[in-house]
């Protein structure tokens, strides 16, 4: 496998990803109000929320494969990479 890691960055890394799941869940406290808004039961809205988080869950193992193979730079430029007219 690949070289060491350093701590800090194993834990910035763990922090960053926990922290992004939390925000992707963390939808129960505004669940009521968004359903209210959009003219939704609060059923649509949970299964809303579990296909954000589970697309989200699905691309976490390949995206980090790829991201050991390539590295992490290459993996970054070309995820924030978007086929906008601007950029060619």
């Amino acid at each position: 496998m690949g070289g060491s890691r350093s701590p800090a960055g194993v834990v910035a890394g763990c922090t960053l990803g926990l922290a992004s799941g939390w925000n992707i869940a963390n939808i129960g406290a505004v669940a009521s109000g968004m359903a209210d808004a959009y003219g939704i039961a609060l059923g649509t809205v949970g299964l809303l929320t579990t296909a954000l988080f589970l697309t989200h869950t699905a691309v976490q193992v390949p995206g980090g494969k790829i991201s050991d193979a390539v590295g992490p730079r290459p993996t970054s430029r070309r995820s924030s990479w978007s086929p906008s007219p601007r950029r060619w």
